[in-house]
């Protein structure tokens, strides 16, 4: 009960093995985080940060629909707990990681509320010339669908178009395709 590793006990050893590790955090952090048994206002347990550190993780998405269920509390104690572990929390801001000789750019989006295709346009072509390699995370699309919408496809080529090397996406809680377009690679 209270071994906050437990989740990464199979995975662990593989995950520590990457040169990098990205995860989407869905929930913020917050103390007391309460029993939640309907609805959807997530947090966890600030001790969670266990696992997280356990599973060599470097990189936390909080770019999603969930981070606001405890307001700017939450969010604060999740980025302090983050940054005091030395996983970055990856927000709208270019983050940048170099990994053996090259520069990797971080840019995440929630897309599950209304967006601007033009301003995530804007900023990718902003971010390129910075980096080597360009990734985007996007939480997005319809939840437990097997398949992207043609907005999400729409989108996706028009980002990898604009400069982006990689789309890492979450939100269905269900595996999508991957699709190869134009050198980019789009795991919806």
């Amino acid at each position: 009960l209270n071994d906050f590793t437990y989740s990464f006990q199979k995975t662990a050893a593989f995950l520590k093995t990457a040169d990098f590790t990205f995860i989407n955090l869905e929930s913020p952090f917050y103390q007391p985080c309460p029993i939640t048994n309907e609805g959807m206002k997530f947090c966890a347990d600030p001790r969670a940060i266990e696992g997280l550190v356990f599973a060599g993780i470097d990189i936390a998405n909080l770019t999603n629909n969930h981070i606001n269920n405890y307001g700017p509390e939450g969010i604060n104690l999740t980025r302090q707990l983050l940054q005091e572990k030395k996983i970055t929390p990856l927000e709208e801001s270019l983050v940048i990681k170099a990994i053996k000789g090259t520069k990797l750019g971080f840019l995440g989006f929630d897309l599950t509320s209304d967006y601007q295709s033009e301003k995530i346009i804007e900023a990718i072509k902003k971010a390129k010339p910075q980096v080597d390699v360009l990734i985007i995370s996007f939480h997005w699309g319809i939840e437990y669908s097997q398949e992207p919408t043609s907005k999400q496809k729409e989108l996706a080529h028009q980002v990898i178009e604009a400069g982006a090397d990689l789309i890492l996406g979450h939100h269905p809680h269900v595996i999508q395709k991957i699709e190869n377009y134009q050198g980019g690679v789009i795991v919806y």
